[in-house]
């Protein structure tokens, strides 16, 4: 055995040692030219793909606490979409750019039947976002009926989206608003892929009403937002791409933002001229909008009545309704939404104009290609990528990202130990189900979680709209703060409205039930699956057989002006408060979990950024409660510390023994040095060196 083959594994050793004294040092090891000329993603390619996510609503940590099987998270999303890139792009342009891939295979497509067409080779991919990314965890939380997107916006700014579009989440309040708009922030990040074909900046505002078509703004100068329209320019096509959100009403006041409505932006010049004075091979709309919203056709339309032809093919990439869902509304116009809260990754391919042109006499809507894939690690990297594993498809960004983003959790104390769920609750559940959510509140929550001291005259009642929480309450594993946020993001304050006879709210209970349409109070479609199990509105009280009997009334900030005003109604006479409390629904949820389901005995621990208020619940857990949670985590700390400095220890011991054995083995054997120079020691057959 020669020195140089010993000094080989004395090298290694060194290096190995070194990666264990510093694991940052490690990173995941990329895959290689070969594995991705190798691959053959199971994705329906065309000659324009495109990838989307929509209504994110802050879920980038990934529901795998929740729901084990969505365990991707945004950085992993990162690693696919680079992945896929690097495949699409690795592809050479034919001089027949129609030709198939040699690795052809049978595509499993959105409908569920296997496509009989091979696969098409992948040259164009483009990756878009759809708008709404606060109010679902509390990566975006709220503070004072504020969202505060310090921590989420550079997590979202990591991505590298060819388009970005506007949903109706980032308007409603204005630190928002001003956060996302000021000079180098979330505007300015995206530039000319920041899509607002109906939204603009109000420069000098003379009134509150923010839809211009409210008032008349002629003394005001109105630019976009963002950029009206954009032209994506790929290696073997170009796509004329607009974004619109729906004519939504609810921007907060004073935010300085317009919405115009979708059918007054389709007859602007601007709007024609981008039809007719560009080069494209199709076009891609982002609606922030239902996938069959009647604007959806508004738009259609229009670009049909101006080309007047039916040949360019129209794709919309819709959200907001929080639903997967296709359909193909012409030969070549479709409609594509993509899930939310990142549960989906939505895939679409679509043909030019010149691909439809050529198959004159048969069918095109074949050219038109969806999937809906589950954001499952698995699934995305082996079963859709073709990666052996995550680990040999995850990218050094994606990596880093998601890194990043579970320091940010930590930073946030989303992560702290609350408590421990007997069972599972959900939002779909009928109101006296044993596991419903609504039920939990109106029985549980509310009565032991809510004291209003100022007011223990009467006894409290509370109207809620049913569209308050946005997600189910697991018990897969004990509850961290972020679980809570997940039910109840909105942070809403409670509102004290006034005292009134219970015979009053009964029958503003009544009329406001009634009416039961499946929208709520900003737009959003309520599923169809709810609207039987759920009211619209949620009362809580104890409620006797005294019709005379007054009770204090409160509702959450969210739809107060219609109970407000439904109330005014029912009982003239009665002076309605509007009163804010110091309780928020979120903070509600988090007292009754800290106080009523301990996970050992002792209550868990909120980040500092979510104080209870001393009246939160009653009794406030004592001075004693927080000795014992302070003691066990010391504890906790001092025997992570015991077992990491063991851990050390151990490993330079072992590095050092193995670093002289190898080394007093080399220089004890070299007995003669050959002709040559080389190092050779005696006996090189029989005697080795090894660690």
């Amino acid at each position: 055995m020669t020195v140089r083959k010993s000094s080989f594994f004395a090298i290694a050793a060194v290096l190995v040692v070194i990666a264990l004294l510093d694991p940052a040092s490690i990173s995941v090891e990329a895959a290689g030219n070969d594995d991705l000329n190798s691959l053959t993603p199971n994705l329906p390619f065309g000659d324009i793909n495109v990838v989307v996510l929509t209504d994110i609503h802050s879920w980038l940590g990934s529901h795998r606490r929740q729901e084990p099987y969505n365990d991707v998270d945004f950085g992993d999303v990162l690693s696919f979409w680079q992945r896929l890139k690097e495949h699409c792009d690795s592809n050479e342009i034919d001089d027949d750019d129609t030709a198939v891939s040699t690795n052809a295979i049978r595509i499993k497509t959105g409908n569920g039947n296997h496509d009989p067409e091979p696969q098409r080779k992948c040259v164009d991919v483009f990756f878009v976002n759809n708008g709404d990314f606060v109010h679902g965890t509390g990566l975006s939380r709220v503070v004072d009926d504020q969202s505060d997107p310090e921590y989420i916006i550079p997590l979202l700014e990591k991505m590298p989206y060819d388009l970005v579009n506007v949903g109706n989440h980032e308007l409603y309040n204005k630190k928002n608003t001003d956060y996302m708009t000021r000079p180098g922030g979330y505007v300015d990040w995206w530039g000319e892929r920041y899509l607002t074909s109906n939204i603009h900046k109000i420069n000098k505002p003379d009134t509150d009403i923010a839809t211009t078509e409210d008032r008349d703004h002629r003394t005001v100068t109105k630019d976009p937002l963002g950029n009206r329209y954009k032209i994506l320019q790929g290696r073997n096509s170009k796509v004329l791409a607009f974004g619109f959100l729906y004519n939504f009403k609810d921007v907060d006041s004073g935010a300085g933002i317009g919405i115009e409505k979708v059918q007054t932006v389709v007859t602007q010049q601007w709007f024609l001229d981008a039809l007719t004075e560009e080069d494209y091979d199709a076009i891609l709309v982002l609606a922030h909008m239902d996938l069959v919203d009647p604007l959806v056709d508004v738009i259609r339309s229009a670009i049909r009545d101006h080309l007047g032809e039916e040949k360019t093919p129209i794709v919309f990439l819709t959200g907001h309704t929080h639903y997967r869902g296709f359909k193909q509304l012409e030969d070549s116009t479709i409609t594509f939404e993509a899930g939310r809260y990142m549960d989906t990754v939505g895939f679409v391919s679509f043909p030019k104009k010149d691909s439809v042109i050529e198959r004159s006499g048969k069918a095109v809507s074949s050219l038109f290609k969806h999937s809906f894939l589950d954001t499952n690690r698995k699934f995305l990297f082996e079963d859709t990528l073709g990666f052996s594993s995550f680990e040999v498809g995850q990218t050094k960004d994606g990596k880093a990202l998601s890194e990043f983003i579970d320091r940010t959790r930590k930073k946030l104390g989303l992560e702290n130990e609350v408590g421990c769920a007997p069972r599972s609750y959900y939002q779909a559940r009928h109101i006296d189900a044993p596991d419903s959510l609504w039920g939990l509140y109106r029985d549980e929550v509310v009565p032991k979680a809510f004291l209003d001291e100022k007011r223990d005259d009467l006894p409290p009642a509370m109207l809620v709209p049913s569209e308050t929480w946005r997600y189910n309450l697991y018990n897969s594993s004990s509850l961290v703060v972020d679980d809570v946020y997940a039910v109840a993001p909105f942070n809403d304050t409670i509102i004290y409205l006034g005292a009134f006879s219970a015979d009053a709210i009964l029958e503003a209970n009544k009329t406001l039930n009634s009416h039961h349409e499946n929208i709520d109070n900003d737009g959003e479609s309520v599923s169809l699956s709810l609207s039987w199990l759920l009211p619209k509105y949620i009362l809580i009280g104890d409620f006797g057989l005294d019709s005379a009997q007054k009770y204090h009334l409160y509702t959450h900030d969210f739809g107060v002006q219609k109970i407000k005003y439904t109330m005014k109604k029912i009982a003239p006479s009665e002076e309605i408060v509007s009163e804010r409390t110091e309780h928020t629904s979120s903070l509600i949820w988090l007292a009754f979990v800290q106080k009523y389901w301990p996970c050992d005995g002792t209550p868990g621990v909120l980040p500092s950024e979510s104080p209870i208020y001393s009246n939160a619940f009653s009794p406030h857990f004592s001075e004693d409660d927080e000795a014992i949670v302070m003691k066990r985590n010391l504890n906790k700390l001092l025997a992570e510390i015991v077992i990491y400095q063991i851990a050390n220890i151990c490993v330079v011991v072992a590095s050092i023994w193995a670093i002289a054995r190898v080394t007093s083995c080399i220089f004890a054997q070299r007995k003669s040095i050959e002709e040559d120079g080389d190092f050779k020691m005696e006996g090189e057959d029989d005697i080795e060196c090894k660690l």
